[in-house]
């Protein structure tokens, strides 16, 4: 009898449908192989523990959110580009963004953590006219950027606003204008 082979790409689909479907709190090689439709075996034969699927798992989203993804447009302002990927991630795929951000087996933490240093070591491209803040202005004004992105997608996702993306740019801008650039 011959053993259906997966790849490591069929792992990581199966581990992302079950994210979506019951968020990491079921995140087990049991439950991503019934996913599958096999066993735990090809889980392991591609990752040395459930920790390094997770943290795979994690970073492919991360791509696909856009929190490590320079920029492609110059002439938009690129920060703005940053959170308004973000705001359509959590539009386009609820319970993944749930599972990430709000469940305490998710990893908003981690997420947080290298959005944060992604922005301090980008700032100077993602928000040029404040290149000159210190580190803690700059995580004040990161944090300003998480908190607003955040609380936009969650009212897009409840119905609540129906904002076009233009129109999440001016809200996010205006949110940093009330609540004023961090002093350096």
């Amino acid at each position: 009898m011959r053993h259906k082979v997966y790849t490591k790409e069929q792992i990581l689909k199966a581990a992302r449908k079950l994210v979506a479907e019951s968020g990491f709190e079921h995140f087990t090689a049991r439950n991503i192989a019934k996913k599958m439709g096999g066993s735990t075996q090809p889980i392991y034969m591609h990752f040395k523990s459930m920790n390094e699927l997770k943290r795979t798992l994690i970073e492919q989203l991360l791509d696909e959110i856009g929190i490590d993804v320079p920029p492609t447009n110059k002439d938009e302002k690129a920060t703005l580009a940053e959170w308004t990927r973000y705001i359509d991630f959590a539009q386009t795929n609820p319970q993944i963004f749930k599972a990430l951000f709000f469940e305490n087996s998710g990893s908003g933490t981690e997420l947080y953590q290298q959005s944060m240093a992604y922005f301090l070591k980008n700032h100077e491209i993602l928000v040029p006219e404040h290149g000159d803040l210190s580190e803690e202005a700059i995580g004040h004004l990161h944090d300003r950027m998480w908190i607003a992105s955040t609380g936009m997608a969650l009212l897009k996702k409840s119905g609540i606003i129906h904002p076009s993306l233009e129109q999440e740019k001016k809200l996010l801008e205006q949110f940093v204008a009330l609540l004023g650039v961090p002093k350096k």
